[in-house]
């Protein structure tokens, strides 16, 4: 099981972590989508594909997809 989510780079919301920490808006998408989805426990494989409208992806979907 998948769930995709594209985190805009240059919303105000994000904007003060990725000029700071390259890739921190897709990697906190996908810690959210880790927690949204933890009642399945391990009945699922589950993947959270993120990535920020500039191109960077979450490091998760790098393991997971880009290996």
């Amino acid at each position: 099981m998948w769930d995709f989510t594209c985190s805009d780079t240059f919303a105000p919301s994000y904007v003060a972590s990725t000029a700071t920490l390259r890739g921190s808006a897709a990697d906190g998408a996908a810690d959210a989508k880790r927690k949204k989805y933890e009642f399945l426990g391990g009945a699922y494989t589950f993947a959270a594909i993120d990535v920020k409208t500039s191109g960077v992806w979450a490091k998760e979907s790098l393991k997971e997809f880009l290996i």
